[in-house]
């Protein structure tokens, strides 16, 4: 009896060793580049989402520094066809190697907490005011864990922010706002560096519809 007692304990906790996930990614090494905005941390090579039916999305690649190199690509492109110098450039990094801003004339501002990007801020254009298209949530281990999606001028997304904060997985669609959307996650399945390749994604555009998200992702080593 104490002999099967023992080989029951044991076949337990090799289970428990067994279905261990990775601890989450280590969010302290800087420069970041544009790693925070694409949510992958730590020494990222590539990165490339798996859609449902098995089909593979763009490839992001990203420099040493943290970089990603089509953004640079993009923004190299768009300074030669204005014939504006490359010191022109409308990408910006802050003094911790943070994306700052990037897009056409550098129209997207990220705010930060910590290395964390917390808001995305779409500057005023010829097309209508500025309004916050994604505003982003974090657990304590600095998962992401719901995004934020509103049209409308920023004073009024105040207490709409603070109660995402309070309650990270509030599902809420109020009729007077012209565009509201909130995705929650779900990690699923982390690869050996910490990093998310699986989740499960949730929102309430058309109630609460779910889908699984993928990615794979490759790292200097």
């Amino acid at each position: 009896m104490k002999r099967l007692l023992i080989l029951a304990v044991a076949a337990f906790a090799f289970a428990c060793c067994n279905n261990s996930q990775p601890e989450p990614a280590k969010k302290v090494s800087a420069p970041v580049g544009c790693r925070s905005y694409f949510d992958v941390y730590g020494p990222v090579k590539t990165l490339q989402q798996v859609f449902e039916d098995g089909s593979n999305g763009n490839l992001f690649e990203f420099d040493e520094k943290g970089m990603e190199k089509g953004m640079l690509a993009a923004d190299k492109e768009y300074l030669e066809l204005n014939g504006m110098p490359e010191s022109e450039t409308t990408l910006s990094f802050d003094e911790e190697g943070r994306l700052t801003s990037f897009g056409i004339a550098g129209d997207n501002d990220l705010k930060y907490n910590g290395i964390y990007v917390e808001e995305m801020m779409e500057n005023p254009t010829d097309l209508g005011p500025a309004y916050s298209p994604e505003f982003y949530v974090y657990d304590s281990n600095g998962d992401r864990i719901a995004k934020f999606f509103a049209k409308f001028e920023p004073n009024y997304s105040e207490d709409y922010k603070e109660s995402i904060k309070s309650d990270p997985y509030l599902l809420y669609c109020d009729p007077n706002l012209l565009v509201t959307k909130v995705e929650r996650y779900e990690i699923l399945k982390r690869d050996d560096h910490g990093n998310w390749i699986e989740r499960k994604a949730t929102d309430n555009e058309k109630g609460k519809n779910s889908r699984i998200d993928k990615r794979i992702i490759t790292y200097y080593e």
